[in-house]
C-alpha cells in the first residue's frame, strides 16, 4: 500500500481537482502537482500529551527568562539575525 502519491493538476477529474481546491482555499494552476500523503496520527495518551506540552512551555518560558535581561533594541536585533538565518532574504519593515 502507498502512503504517498504526486499528480499533476492538469490530469485531475474535475471532482477531485474541485475538492482538493475546497481544501486548500484556492484554485489549483494546471502547472502545479500535488503532493499527497496518508500517516497514522499520534496515538498517545492524554496525559502524555500534558505532558509533552508542559516541558515544551517549560522549554520555552527558560528561554524568554535570557532574553529578559536584554534591551528591546538588543531583543530586536536577535530577531531580525534569526530570521535573516531561516529567511536570507528578509528585510524588517520598521
Amino acid at each position: 500500500m502507498l502512503d504517498s502519491s504526486l499528480h499533476s493538476a492538469k490530469t485531475l477529474s474535475a471532482p477531485v481537482k474541485s475538492a482538493l481546491e475546497e481544501l486548500l482555499g484556492r484554485p489549483l494552476a494546471e502547472s502545479e502537482t500535488i503532493s499527497v500523503k496518508t500517516y497514522k496520527t499520534d496515538s498517545a495518551a492524554p496525559e502524555q500529551r500534558a505532558e509533552a506540552i508542559t516541558r515544551i512551555q517549560g522549554f520555552y518560558d527558560r528561554l524568554g527568562d535570557g532574553m529578559s535581561s536584554l534591551s528591546e533594541v538588543e531583543q530586536e536585533e536577535l530577531m531580525e539575525e534569526a530570521m535573516r538565518t531561516v529567511r536570507p532574504g528578509y528585510k524588517s519593515i520598521k
